[in-house]
């Protein structure tokens, strides 16, 4: 099934569906930062880092681009693909992801623990990289949408062993 043109989408139906698949997903960033507070984020410039750790201003910046283009992936599957089992089969899958996003602050800045914020990272990346083939076959605009969120959380990866390793 081939998808609908942009221009056989209401403008209207269009916006409201990128309105909420980006608001949705930045709800899911807000309702994980709630768990970082003053006492655990000093408790984190405690933590031995690699070099190659970005600032700490740099993240909630990233975070905030890359969970609005999870909505905008999410959206464009809504609009084209919506009728399609896989495809709301996948947005289940988005929203196992962006569990995982909400629930990292509390596992590593709420528990104090950077082995279960890497355990949610690496299950991040498992469902963002299956995610990102799965919409490469079915919506590649939102599969190309999603790569710039893979490969940062592939990065994540990476920083949360280094972290774990030296701490």
């Amino acid at each position: 099934m081939a998808p609908q043109g942009d221009s056989e989408v209401s403008v209207v139906r269009q916006a409201v569906a990128y309105l909420v698949g980006i608001g949705v997903a930045e709800l899911a960033g807000g309702i994980g930062s709630l768990s970082i507070t003053p006492e655990s984020f000093a408790w984190y410039t405690t933590l031995a880092k690699p070099p190659w750790t970005p600032p700490s201003w740099l993240f909630g910046l990233v975070w905030t681009l890359l969970f609005a283009l999870n909505g905008a992936a999410a959206a464009r599957v809504w609009l084209f693909r919506h009728r399609l089992l896989r495809a709301r089969v996948s947005l289940a899958l988005l929203a196992a992801n962006l569990l995982c996003n909400a629930v990292w602050p509390a596992m590593f800045f709420g528990l104090r623990s950077p082995a279960a914020g890497l355990a949610c990272t690496v299950a991040a990346l498992s469902c963002a990289v299956v995610l990102a083939c799965w919409w490469w076959r079915l919506e590649r605009p939102a599969a190309l949408l999603l790569a710039p969120y893979v490969a940062w959380v592939a990065y994540a990866v990476v920083l949360g062993v280094a972290i774990v390793s030296m701490n």
